[in-house]
């Protein structure tokens, strides 16, 4: 059966747990906060005891929810991404001092227009519905690969991989720091963070985690992970609302974000979750990123901290003021760290074959609860499509988040203001493709017919001495 019970623990391992927390300073004021996970669109009406919170001036209002589905889901994400798409003049300085072949599609280039980039970002969501092994089998004509969809859109094949060949987010003329390595991307997400932070506030509960986005090419910040389904690519962090909804990210780069007394998790932790600091929040982790010291670092700015623990030895549970170890064994043993959180057990609402109560702990139940609910922001990126494949690895991660991150975003915050709890995300995905898509029908040529009222007729061809000219043709079998 289960336990969680605080036994006597032999004197070597309370020497081991009381060496990890004899140096903790403690405040006695702390207050303990609500277990309230609900997470809210921003209202310019909402009173926040976050002191770090955005100010009124800069927050949004809150949407209409009778807005059209565009503009609610998208949010001006898609503006924002059609904006930070330098192509112009990425496009000027790649023509420029370059002498091209008369075959090259590079000759066929001209400027594109804030509709045309709306079509563009439509096609590539169009492609995640349907699977062909090449992007040029989407404009086949043959009846295999035909598809009426992609010959209505008014942008050909060319035109498609010219403008994703050309979508860039930074002027590449610029200067920038050498250790600067997202350099290429780091504009867009910025701008669309800040727009989604100004946007949601995050609950009471809040989660972070790590993903992977395939990547195979050669990039300094490549990571291996053998555990991994995608063994090689660029380890992204995420801090999540319990709802999903990823409220802000950053690209691991190196260990080269390290704050004074904190690890490199622990600083990835703080510079994703600056702008909660002091907001009475909890902050759900795994074993990566809990210690001791961010407990501490995060419990002195008003963040509780319950995670997954790495912790050696057979301790059971342990308190020195705000800060709680537990070590919980049921299929396997599990150990947690809590700033807010005892030993208390809870009911799971199921009985044991014996017919007793099952009950895990508090601070498991809760962990949980918070880490279970992340999943649905990762749903789109397990789909496959020729061009995320084919992409560099700066337009993989702006792929990743415009179409997976900001449209998953924006179905959270669809379903809650239109109160369409059957939508599932796919459904909504295929109707903001649709939106994106008007059908341009390109008007056939007919054929010239000739306006002559003449007839045409065989005539002998002679030569100079008025010979009758022959010509052997080849028999054609």
């Amino acid at each position: 059966m289960a336990s969680c019970s605080r036994r006597a623990l032999s004197s070597d391992e309370l020497q081991r747990i009381a060496d990890e927390l004899s140096d903790i300073e403690y405040d006695n004021d702390s207050d303990d906060i609500p277990y309230d996970s609900d997470d809210s669109i921003m209202d310019p009406d909402y009173e926040s005891d976050d002191s770090s919170s955005t100010s009124e001036e800069s927050v949004r209002s809150f949407p209409d929810r009778n807005e059209d589905l565009l503009d609610i889901n998208m949010n001006g994400q898609n503006e924002i991404v059609i904006k930070k798409c330098g192509i112009p003049r990425y496009a000027e300085q790649k023509l420029s001092g370059v002498t091209l072949t008369r075959s090259s599609r590079l000759t066929r280039w001209k400027n594109t227009s804030l509709d045309e980039m709306r079509q563009f970002l439509g096609i590539i969501m169009l492609i995640d519905f349907i699977q062909f092994s090449t992007i040029e089998s989407y404009w086949k004509k043959h009846r295999i690969y035909y598809h009426k969809m992609f010959h209505e859109i008014g942008i050909s094949y060319n035109r498609f991989t010219l403008l994703l060949r050309m979508w860039h987010f930074v002027d590449s003329t610029n200067d920038r720091e050498p250790s600067y390595r997202t350099y290429k991307i780091q504009s867009l997400l910025d701008k669309i963070f800040n727009n989604i932070q100004d946007l949601y506030l995050p609950g009471n509960t809040i989660v972070i985690d790590e993903s992977m986005l395939p990547f195979r090419g050669r990039l300094v910040f490549r990571q291996y992970n053998p555990s991994k389904a995608h063994k090689y690519g660029i380890k992204v962090y995420k801090l999540y609302s319990t709802k999903g909804f990823v409220w802000n990210l950053t690209v691991y780069t190196g260990k080269n974000i390290k704050l004074p007394g904190l690890d490199h998790s622990g600083s990835v932790v703080i510079s994703l979750m600056e702008k909660l600091l002091g907001s009475n929040r909890l902050l759900i982790t795994d074993n990566y990123y809990t210690s001791i010291p961010l407990a501490q670092y995060l419990y002195d700015r008003q963040i509780n901290l319950c995670g997954t623990f790495r912790l050696p030895g057979d301790i059971i549970a342990r308190q020195k003021k705000y800060i709680t170890v537990l070590k919980w064994h049921d299929k396997r043993d599990v150990i947690m760290l809590s700033t807010c959180h005892d030993d208390r057990l809870d009911s799971v609402g199921k009985n044991r074959k014996d017919g007793t109560e099952k009950k895990k702990p508090r601070v498991v139940i809760d962990y949980n609860s918070a880490k279970q609910s992340i999943d649905v922001s990762d749903q789109l990126s397990s789909y496959y499509s020729p061009v995320r494949k084919s992409l560099t690895w700066y337009k993989k991660i702006a792929y990743e988040v415009i179409f997976g991150v900001v449209v998953v975003n924006s179905f959270l915050i669809y379903k809650e203001l239109k109160l369409d709890r059957k939508m599932q995300l796919k459904e909504f995905t295929e109707a903001i493709t649709d939106k994106l898509l008007p059908i341009t029908v390109v008007p056939v040529q007919e054929e010239n017919k000739c306006t002559s009222t003449q007839q045409h007729y065989l005539e002998k061809m002679v030569d100079a001495n008025g010979t009758i000219q022959k010509k052997e043709m080849p028999l054609l079998l």
